[in-house]
């Protein structure tokens, strides 16, 4: 008799290619940026230097004041003077022309910073419209190896930066540490999800001992 088993873990799903920018809504493209900035921190220039990464950082902790203004994406050199590079990140050209309309928004933090980008998708900003003091990162798409990427097409000043006030050094540490809450979490649930799939794996390869042992007692019955 004849014994079919479905596996719903052994075969991998093919990848799925990637969605062109332009077919990507605004949260997707905000979270496709965020992931480049990561992995050229983490992985591209993590043998330079030791970098620190920050997602959504506020000025300072509670909701007074200034505190309420924050960076998308910060990066702070643990070697080589502490260099602190800001990103303010937009999905959409009517969010960055909001932020023309007030050049103060991000001086709260600028003022943190050596480094300031404005980051976002390839061709919604023009270098002719930055202000003096902002740098443009552009998000693009390698055909050759399906892959997204940042490329500089305008390279900020740097600028002296001011000491950080208690209030920020606690918002960092605040936002670092639920940050690599959150990473675990995911990494948790990645590796409960891998052990399903082994445990599946190993269920089928004995299986299949059980049968191709079966195959050979019966062949050599039949000698």
């Amino acid at each position: 008799m004849a014994i079919i088993r479905r596996s719903f873990f052994n075969t991998p799903k093919p990848k799925e290619p990637a969605k062109p920018i332009s077919q990507m809504s605004d949260k997707e493209k905000t979270e496709t940026i965020y992931d480049c900035l990561l992995d050229f921190y983490e992985n591209e220039v993590a043998n330079i230097r030791n970098w620190i990464t920050i997602r959504e950082v506020r000025c300072g902790t509670g909701f007074k004041h200034q505190s309420k203004r924050s960076f998308d994406f910060m990066a702070i050199s643990s070697l080589n003077g502490n260099a602190v590079v800001g990103y303010e990140v937009k999905a959409s050209r009517a969010d960055f022309l909001k932020d023309l309309k007030n050049p103060e928004k991000q001086k709260p933090l600028r003022c943190f910073a050596n480094l300031f980008y404005y980051v976002a998708p390839v061709g919604l900003i023009r270098a002719e419209e930055l202000p003096p003091w902002a740098g443009l990162k552009e998000l693009r798409f390698d055909e050759d190896k399906q892959e997204f990427y940042l490329s500089e097409t305008q390279t900020p000043p740097y600028m002296a930066n001011l000491p950080p006030t208690w209030g920020f050094v606690s918002e960092c540490i605040r936002n670092r540490s639920e940050f690599r809450t959150k990473r675990l979490t995911l990494e948790n649930e990645r590796l409960s999800l891998e052990i399903i799939r082994l445990e599946e794996k190993l269920r089928d390869l004995e299986f299949e001992n059980f049968l191709l042992k079966n195959k050979k007692k019966e062949a050599e019955n039949g000698k």
